[in-house]
């Protein structure tokens, strides 16, 4: 569990994560990031406006920005070695308090998930490890991931596999060269015209804001958490 103090000094930087969540490694955040009850990460980071719902786990995860992870979600993984004789952790790890003789060193670490920005990881979805998704694509509920998915995509099933575009081609490129993710539209008044449910119409409306300066930039990581406590971020990069 986190300890209060922890969660206190997450809170001055707008990061919520609830006393129940666990986190082991080292976690990052930016600004805006909410981690819900009985959430469990190890050596993950988050951007800005992005949430993990209940019973959610991460290992090894680079979560980018407005990012919408569900109940009982997984994501990544650490690996157990196939090639040798037993795939247990009795005969490397520490789990069941050691063994009598050395053991080979083993890194139990699965290879990093990298989820892109706007990605939508419905309910009991797994993401494997290695994985990227791209920006603004959808897992469905229950989905295994198991191949990199392509931006904006709609994938469902297992093995997951494309069912749709989530939006039309011609706007993908228009969002991808927008990078509005970048921006901090939540706190900017510009924004409170845009019709968010009218893609096409907002597009051209954000890139206007956008040229004019008049939407704000978000930050880079600001806060983490590791094995002793949260302390200030000092590095400008966000992974």
């Amino acid at each position: 569990m986190v300890d209060r103090q922890s969660i206190e000094h997450l809170a001055r930087f707008g990061v919520t994560a609830k006393q129940s969540s666990q986190m082991n490694g080292t976690v990052r955040f930016e600004r805006k990031v909410v981690l819900f009850n009985n959430v469990s990460v190890r050596d993950c980071s988050f951007g800005s406006y992005s949430y993990v719902a209940p019973f959610g786990h991460l290992l090894f995860a680079d979560v980018g920005r407005y990012c919408s992870i569900g109940n009982n979600v997984a994501a990544g993984g650490s690996n157990h070695p196939m090639d040798h004789v037993s795939t247990s952790p009795a005969f490397y790890d520490r789990v069941f308090g050691g063994q009598a003789w050395a053991p080979a060193p083993y890194d139990r670490r699965g290879d990093r998930v990298v989820i892109g920005n706007d990605v939508w990881l419905a309910a009991h979805s797994r993401v494997l490890p290695g994985i990227t998704i791209g920006h603004g694509a959808v897992v469905g509920m229950g989905a295994v991931v198991a191949k990199d998915v392509p931006p904006f995509a709609v994938v469902v099933g297992n093995p997951a596999r494309i069912v749709r575009q989530r939006v039309p081609e011609g706007l993908q490129e228009r969002l991808m060269a927008l990078s509005w993710w970048d921006y901090d539209w939540p706190a900017s008044p510009a924004a409170a015209g845009l019709d968010w449910r009218q893609p096409a119409h907002a597009i051209y409306q954000m890139e206007e804001l956008v040229a004019e300066g008049r939407i704000g930039r978000l930050g880079p990581i600001v806060v983490q958490i590791t094995e002793d406590a949260a302390t200030d971020a000092d590095s400008p990069d966000r992974k």
